[in-house]
């Protein structure tokens, strides 16, 4: 408990200052509400926060939706390292490099899943998985590449793919200065958790650089639009 080996004036403090934080939550959600930035439907509570975390509750989507259905997506740059063997132990690092969207993905059908941060509880133990599960599904589909990407750097990007043993098969790539998020305007600020503003928790499915479909989360802890089985659905 908070209050163990702490005298009474200073478990008041920390629960004065928890107080103070979800109060400037609940009016930030006030605040964003009215011009239609936050997904949260109500103020978040001691509950909220010991059950979703920063993910769920400190992150406020900053969704001004700016692409749709038949649009061509945003020419933005992606860094990450390419996968060899020699990644596969850890024990190197690679060397990152970087692409532009509308040169990598002319003439391709890519399916692009965006998340807040890598290996984030979400992130890592229920949205990526079921689309290394699932690639081959993907590829009868018609996707010849399924592109992970996140606001960390490449190396990170990197050592969590491998982790995911994506190989070649998935690129875990850096949407860099969150351009490519900001195109589509999916991005969530989680400055409250210390985390800065981030990648939203999207999926777009581009063929050719137009979009076929592209679904943003309602909150940046929720998964329903964006999973796996959810993108194979409209493909």
């Amino acid at each position: 408990m908070l209050s163990a080996g702490l005298p009474s004036s200073s478990t008041r403090l920390l629960g004065s200052q928890l107080s103070q934080r979800l109060t400037a939550a609940s009016r930030c959600h006030h605040s964003l509400a009215g011009l239609g930035l936050s997904a949260s439907r109500r103020p978040a509570s001691r509950n909220d926060v010991a059950a979703a975390g920063p993910l769920g509750v400190l992150g406020s989507l900053r969704r001004l939706q700016t692409i749709s259905k038949g649009d061509t997506i945003p020419n933005a740059t992606f860094a990450y390292v390419p996968w060899s063997p020699e990644l596969d132990d850890g024990t190197a690092c690679g060397v990152p490099t970087k692409f532009q969207t509308h040169d990598e993905f002319k003439g391709k059908k890519v399916v692009i899943i965006s998340v807040p941060g890598a290996y984030t509880p979400t992130c890592h133990v229920r949205h990526i998985p079921p689309f290394l599960e699932k690639l081959q599904e993907f590829k009868s589909k018609g996707v010849d590449k399924i592109y992970v990407i996140a606001q960390n750097d490449p190396f990170v990007m990197s050592a969590w793919g491998v982790q995911n043993k994506g190989k070649d098969q998935v690129v875990f790539a850096s949407d860099v200065n969150l351009e490519f998020s900001k195109g589509v305007g999916s991005t969530v600020d989680m400055s409250a958790a210390g985390f800065g503003v981030r990648t939203g928790r999207y999926a777009l499915v581009a063929d050719d650089l137009k979009v076929s479909y592209f679904a943003a989360e309602e909150s940046p802890g929720a998964l329903d639009v964006s999973s796996a089985e959810a993108v194979l659905s409209k493909l």
